[in-house]
């Protein structure tokens, strides 16, 4: 009998939004969200410079979240189950400088 795999295991993952939302403004991060009765694999974008901006999280042309405030980008992660890779961050620091949201 066939078995399907689609836990996501062994990788550092996280559901802190306001921490994923910060991150989004330095670096893309790898995410996995809930679409109907499958999973998907994407990414995190971010358009805009200090408090002007707009965060996305989407794959192959499908938006999963779009939200131009932290707050909004928050309550659509938990509406899409969202969980997400945390990143190196020594390799991040390394060359993008740090952005807090306040």
């Amino acid at each position: 009998m066939s078995e399907i795999i689609r836990d996501v295991i062994g990788y550092p993952m996280s559901r802190d939004y306001r921490r994923l939302a910060e991150l989004a403004r330095i670096t893309s991060v790898i995410c996995v969200v809930d679409n109907d009765d499958m999973r998907d694999l994407a990414h995190t974008l971010y358009y805009g410079r200090g408090e002007e901006g707009a965060w996305y999280v989407s794959v192959r042309g499908t938006c999963y979240i779009h939200a131009s405030d932290p707050g909004k980008f928050i309550e659509r992660c938990v509406k899409v189950n969202l969980t997400f890779v945390e990143p190196d961050m020594s390799l991040v620091s390394a060359t993008r400088p740090a952005y807090q949201i306040s």
